[in-house]
């Protein structure tokens, strides 16, 4: 009985071996993982794939014509003589005009017309300087006048020759952009002349990228300039106009935006070689200056301004009284616009030595 027992038990154990061996042998062999997937690659826009990451802001303007495009000119295209095309100049002076920032509450703002009282005039040619060539747009917007003190008047006179000056390239920041054109610095006139005139300088554009805004958030395009109360200092922020020219401004009331309006022929003034080229009466006008165009009742009909004058020319608003610094000395100091067709002069004016 026992060794029966024993046989007995070997079988079933060996029977029981097998049975595992055959299990293991004949199971079925175990399915591939599926390919795993990644959805969000096709569909990137299904919940949990997405994020957005907004593109980079547009960098500088485009305007119809290329840096050479500017300078083919002819004779019909370039009346004022120049060398730079008529159609590129007030392209460029529409493109980068500024964003003015203005207080409608002082005594400069034409109410007949809904804007500050000026005729807004522009001039346009090539500069060579030490750190290259450069388009240069001045913006003459003639402010009637000068409203002194804002709280008392003092001080107050006709007329009030300031200005902004834009000087553009023809770049690209970026392998990955196209050309276009983009703001280098900016001159923004605030006291020039008087002991407060700290800030009558040159600004880089890199200002405006800190502390300042482009119009229509276009890096490198016109620039946004707050006009302050009363006296029309320009400066390239709202916190630069309360701390500048030592305090002695402020935008408070600040609240209307304006581009500077390029709407007309006539108010690019052309150059020295060819006063007043897109006037109806150019000659007369390059002896005896031009008259307002506007129609405000703030101008008289029977007084003449000179852009190009430098002595005996004071600037009167078109109001026959007062006056401030000739625009023609700021085109020829600050600006330093070409005496005559061909001829580059560097700029040397500095903020402490020029007369403006």
């Amino acid at each position: 009985m026992k060794r029966f027992a024993r046989i007995g038990l070997c079988a079933a154990v060996s029977a029981f071996v097998v049975a595992c061996r055959a299990d293991t042998v004949m199971a079925p062999p175990v399915a591939a993982s599926p390919l795993i997937v990644d959805p969000c690659s096709t569909d990137p826009y299904a919940d949990g794939c997405y994020t957005y990451s907004p593109p980079p802001p547009p960098q500088g303007l485009n305007i119809g014509y290329s840096w050479n495009d500017c300078r083919l000119v002819t004779a019909a295209t370039d009346l004022d003589k120049d060398g730079v095309n008529d159609g590129c100049e007030r392209a460029l002076a529409a493109a980068f005009a500024p964003e003015l920032v203005i207080n409608t509450f002082e005594c400069n703002f034409d109410r007949a017309l809904d804007r500050m009282g000026g005729e807004y005039l522009y001039a346009v040619q090539l500069v060579i300087e030490d750190t290259g060539p450069r388009y240069r747009i001045v913006y003459m917007p003639g402010w009637y006048r000068d409203c002194g003190d804002p709280a008392t008047g003092f001080g107050g006179h006709g007329g009030d020759s300031e200005y902004i000056i834009v000087d553009v390239t023809y770049r690209s920041l970026d392998v990955s952009r196209p050309s276009t054109w983009q703001t280098l610095q900016v001159f923004l006139s605030a006291h020039c002349g008087a002991w407060n005139g700290v800030d009558c300088q040159w600004w880089n554009a890199g200002y405006w990228e800190r502390d300042g805004r482009w119009v229509n958030n276009v890096e490198y395009g016109a620039p946004v300039v707050w006009v302050s109360n009363s006296k029309h200092a320009n400066y390239y922020s709202k916190g630069k106009c309360f701390t500048g020219s030592y305090g002695a401004d402020d935008c408070l009331n600040n609240a209307r935006t304006t581009r500077y309006p390029i709407a007309y022929a006539w108010q690019n003034v052309g150059s020295n070689a060819v006063p007043y080229a897109f006037e109806l009466a150019p000659n007369d006008y390059a002896a005896n200056g031009i008259p307002a165009h506007s129609g405000s009742p703030m101008t008289y009909s029977w007084t003449r301004e000179h852009f190009w004058k430098t002595a005996d020319a004071d600037f009167r608003g078109w109001r026959g009284y007062d006056g401030s610094t000739p625009y023609g000395k700021i085109l020829r100091d600050v600006a330093a616009f070409n005496p005559l067709p061909g001829i580059i002069i560097p700029v040397t004016c500095t903020p402490t030595t020029k007369v403006c």
